[in-house]
């Protein structure tokens, strides 16, 4: 709202807007008790900013695509990333036991259900290590299906010691929340987990999505469906052993690589 009324003063300013998030369609504005009329003057406003910007810019595709329906632009896609240099050694660490890590929340909007189920008698010792907030319903749910011993759960740590978490790994747990416009959420971590060299097992309704797309083009994981428990477990059994990851891909999700973009698309909007 500052870049608006700062370019109606400065017309000759070139104005770029930047949403890292959707605007109206954040999947939390359903749980705030706004009126009418408030929805329709945030809608006004958003459909305000995104005609009157110079260039507009998001953080995935899917939010691309979602903004590109109340306007008729060009939307820059500059996703989140990973800071440190990547992992030069990605072979699957030789264990007895193979540790499935996952960082950050996991809320019952998550619903990871199948996989747990996908994990009861699986042939091949493992832990699954949890290291952020989860919700009670999901630990009663591990204690039920009887894999109490087979999960360690963390609870908050600092950001170093997730990190830490995550290169000691052999397999990373993505699971993406069940919500409205899921198709563009891209969870931070993801950057982080590709840094690892680890493989990915991501769970999410959107295969045509910007979680799957960038897996497939870094061929750091595999996404499979909630429902998908054979899928799962054989992926975990044997699927991970078979994984090639493209280096080149991964690394234009660097944060340096992603400045570069950046500069780029500052310089041609400076031209025009």
């Amino acid at each position: 709202m500052i870049g608006l009324e700062i370019k109606k003063e400065l017309k000759e300013l070139r104005w770029g807007a930047d949403f890292r998030d959707p605007w109206t369609d954040i999947y939390y504005n359903r749980e705030m008790l706004r009126t009418p009329w408030a929805k329709k003057l945030d809608s006004w406003y958003e459909k305000t900013v995104l005609k009157s910007a110079d260039f507009c810019m998001t953080a995935s595709h899917g939010f691309a695509e979602l903004f590109s329906k109340k306007v008729n632009r060009h939307f820059h896609v500059i996703t989140n990333g990973f800071d440190t240099a990547p992992a030069s050694n990605r072979e699957l660490r030789s264990k007895d036991k193979l540790v499935i890590s996952y960082t950050g929340t996991m809320a019952e909007s998550y619903e990871p259900e199948v996989f747990l189920k996908s994990l009861v008698g699986l042939e091949r010792d493992f832990e699954l290590r949890i290291a952020g907030s989860f919700s009670a319903g999901i630990q009663r749910r591990i204690d039920e299906l009887g894999l109490s011993d087979k999960v360690t759960f963390q609870g908050y740590i600092e950001h170093d010691k997730a990190v830490e978490e995550m290169h000691q790994a052999d397999v990373l747990l993505l699971i993406t929340p069940q919500v409205d416009n899921s198709k563009g959420i891209i969870p931070g971590k993801l950057f982080e987990y590709l840094n690892t060299g680890n493989p990915i097992l991501a769970i999410t309704e959107d295969l045509d999505g910007d979680v799957a797309r960038i897996l497939e083009e870094t061929k750091a994981g595999r996404v499979f469906k909630r429902d998908d428990e054979e899928g799962i477990k054989n992926f975990i059994l044997s699927g991970i052993s078979k994984m090639t990851f493209d280096e080149g891909a991964i690394r234009k999700y660097h944060r340096r690589a992603l400045s570069e973009r950046l500069v780029g698309i500052l310089n041609k909007a400076k031209e025009s």
